[in-house]
């Protein structure tokens, strides 16, 4: 009796996993591409050349075409799975990125994208600085622009909601004249005006 029981269920067991195996193989997925951007490094300078290789896996299928796409543009079509694309020189400052899009007969599609920056090749100057002076400024103001001009300083300042317009005595502080667009709370609850 337990000899009939264990074959009923080996033999149940077998059935079963031939049938999901045969059912999964027949199953289309979508294709998986890889992008690698040679030589490898974290950024490039402008000027460099940089080779884009890019791999793709159609997943049993056959591949339809892949599209090689540099910051929304495209710049190669082709059916093959291994290909590359070389640029000569690197024009743009700034982050890019690189889309492929491959696509099979049976309308699966996969997309992969893969991203790198492009810095410039002039070496800023560093400066230094030396306080020769201070003067006296209200530090609730938020600062939006200055200027110095005959011996007092103008200031606009704001924060959302109201801006103002501000002429104060350069040494002192004090201020001589202003402008609001709305007093804000800080101003009604710091003066007297």
């Amino acid at each position: 009796m337990k000899l009939k029981t264990f074959s009923i269920l080996f033999f149940s067991l077998v059935l079963l996993s031939i049938f999901s195996c045969s059912s999964s193989s027949s199953k289309s997925r979508n294709p998986v591409s890889k992008i690698t951007i040679s030589p490898k490094k974290n950024s490039y300078v402008i000027g460099e050349s940089v080779q884009i290789d890019v791999k793709v896996n159609p997943k049993n299928g056959e591949l339809s075409k892949v599209e090689l796409y540099i910051d929304n543009e495209i710049v190669k079509t082709t059916k093959e799975e291994n290909f590359s694309y070389t640029i000569d020189n690197l024009s743009s400052l700034g982050n890019h990125q690189i889309k492929v899009i491959a696509s099979k007969t049976d309308d699966k599609e996969g997309t992969n994208y893969q991203s790198f920056e492009v810095l410039s090749d002039f070496i800023p100057e560093e400066y230094s600085y030396e306080v020769v002076r201070t003067f006296p400024h209200n530090t609730e103001h938020f600062i939006q622009g200055f200027e110095i001009h005959n011996g007092s300083f103008y200031e606009s300042t704001g924060e959302e909601g109201y801006s103002g317009i501000f002429k104060f005595d350069l040494n002192s502080g004090s201020i001589l004249q202003f402008v609001f667009s709305r007093r804000p709370i800080f101003w009604r609850r710091n003066h007297n005006f």
